[in-house]
């Protein structure tokens, strides 16, 4: 075991655990990088239900064309997805929400784009009101940006400034990337980033190396571990039923930790809670997600411009206003047209912010999966604000599109794809926070309500998707948590409390 860098389930069955994380993607590996920091005497648990595919960011690795030129890697990672997604669940998302089954999980081929959740997005809507303010994330989203290396990725040159200045009205800038090249320029910018996958294996070397050096071995990353169950016994969480993901019939063994973190995503997080009977009636309710419409255009920049070869564009359009039908954001990115017409090949892309309902929402579907679990099962309806909303959005990117030379002919309403449900893999809700469990599963610090010990990490907590990609926040929360469990863990004295495996009568308990 000295010389490897995971753990068997047998090996981590009989460990004595503080932490136990359920997930390996950027939610989780921002509570396991900072509690690393905050709690040095914590030994950390890390279930994977994959393996491992990559131990970085897939848009890192930039294709090379015969003609040397270096080219985006956006069709590599989509090559990469195809190759790897998995379609899990049923009902509403079932043939376009996915999840990656690896060490990193979807966050191996997240675009990158690291932006704070704007001001109304946590208090916009009345269903959706967040019991933090943004300001108390304020030092979290910093300390996010400093360590992600977040800052507008040095997409430059005239094609880039003639779009700038075309949509100035609009408030048209560079999009904040987690950039990990300070050299990265137009077709690279924004397309590598300091991963949560990088950063993880990055943990897993240094801890290794401090075993070998005779410290003592703090972080247990399981792969390929299937947790099927928690089992809680007076207001805790005594243990874990898990297996091999390999050996969907294999037996089952029990882990336990003193504290359990939720980090699965919020339709898998939910869908343990609801097979492990845990939670209130908000259990997997308020699923929301941003809803993309995309069209792809070609423009002619004035003669003014120049030559465009070599050169991109990476603009992003923030909301024009704090009403709730303001809530969407357009990201253009574009590059020469290939065939040489001296046009600019343009991708639009809106991105509108759903309304928390309570109707949407996750739950165990009759069927069942290859370890004889129920799936989960996603029911998603649009309101009547989010279809206006919706249409509100392509407007503006008609307007959008008529700035930049585009008649409105060959750019109208009926011309815009919708992707489907499920599509953005921004989903959030499903366990959110508030001040209370009648209208919330988690309180203000991601706590369950109901038990002590558990808590939950990933955009399952948030009340509301909000506007901006959830990745920063996502972070930031992550932080926040740690910081309260590396309280909690020396506060209490929970180290030193006795693990044990679940016991045989306990294994049907549940609160």
């Amino acid at each position: 075991m000295d010389h490897d860098l995971t753990f068997s389930l047998d090996d981590l069955e009989s460990r004595r655990l503080d932490v136990l994380v359920v997930g390996s993607g950027p939610a989780a590996v921002a509570v396991i990088e900072h509690l690393y920091e905050d709690a040095p005497d914590a030994s950390i648990g890390v279930l994977e239900r994959g393996g491992i595919l990559s131990t970085t960011h897939i848009n890192n690795v930039l294709a090379e064309s015969p003609g040397g030129r270096v080219k985006s890697a956006t069709n590599l990672r989509s090559g990469f997805m195809t190759d790897h997604e998995e379609f899990l669940w049923e009902g509403a998302f079932e043939r376009s929400g996915m999840l990656i089954l690896a060490l990193g999980g979807r966050g191996i081929v997240a675009g990158a784009q690291l932006r704070r959740f704007y001001r109304p997005d946590f208090t916009g809507w009345d269903e959706g009101r967040w019991p933090i303010i943004g300001q108390e994330l304020s030092d979290y989203y910093t300390e996010a940006e400093v360590r992600r290396h977040v800052r507008s990725g040095d997409c430059d040159g005239a094609a880039q400034n003639w779009v700038r200045g075309q949509l100035y009205d609009f408030g048209a800038g560079h999009p904040p990337w987690g950039v990990d090249s300070p050299t990265l320029r137009n077709f690279e910018s924004g397309q590598g980033y300091d991963s949560s996958v990088s950063r993880l294996w990055r943990l897993m070397l240094l801890d290794h190396q401090n075993a070998r050096s005779g410290g003592n071995r703090r972080l247990h990353i399981g792969l390929h571990a299937y947790v099927s169950r928690l089992v809680a016994r007076e207001g805790r969480v005594i243990g874990l039923e898990c297996r091999d993901s390999r050996k969907p019939s294999g037996n089952t063994c029990s882990l336990s930790a003193t504290l359990v973190i939720l980090a699965a995503s919020p339709v898998e997080s939910a869908r343990l809670m609801l097979n492990s009977g845990l939670g209130n009636e908000n259990t997997g309710r308020y699923l929301a997600e941003h809803m993309y419409c995309r069209r792809v255009l070609s423009v002619r920049p004035p003669q003014i411009v120049g030559d465009i070869r070599r050169l991109a564009v990476r603009v992003i359009v923030p909301p024009q206003g704090d009403k709730l039908n303001d809530r969407f954001q357009i990201e253009i990115l574009g590059e020469e047209d290939p065939s040489g017409t001296g046009d600019l090949v343009l991708r639009f892309t809106g991105e509108v912010a759903m309304d928390p309902q309570r109707p949407n929402r996750v739950t165990l579907s009759a069927v069942r999966d290859e370890f004889n679990v129920p799936k989960a099962h996603v029911d998603m309806n649009l309101s009547s604000e989010d279809v206006t909303r919706r249409s509100v959005m392509k407007t503006q990117m008609i307007q959008i599109a008529e700035r930049l030379g585009v008649s409105r002919r060959d750019f109208d309403e009926s011309k815009i794809e919708d992707l489907p449900p499920g599509r953005s893999h921004h989903e959030a809700g499903t366990l959110r926070m508030g001040h209370s469990e009648k209208s919330a599963v988690t309180d203000p610090n991601g706590r369950v309500y109901g038990l002590e010990n558990l808590y939950v990490a990933d955009a399952s907590v948030f009340p509301c998707v909000g506007v901006a990609n959830p990745m920063l926040t996502v972070t930031a929360l992550g932080y926040r948590l740690a910081e309260q469990i590396a309280r909690v863990l020396s506060t209490h004295g929970e180290k030193s409390q006795a693990r044990r495996p679940i016991p045989r009568d306990a294994q049907q308990e549940t609160v």
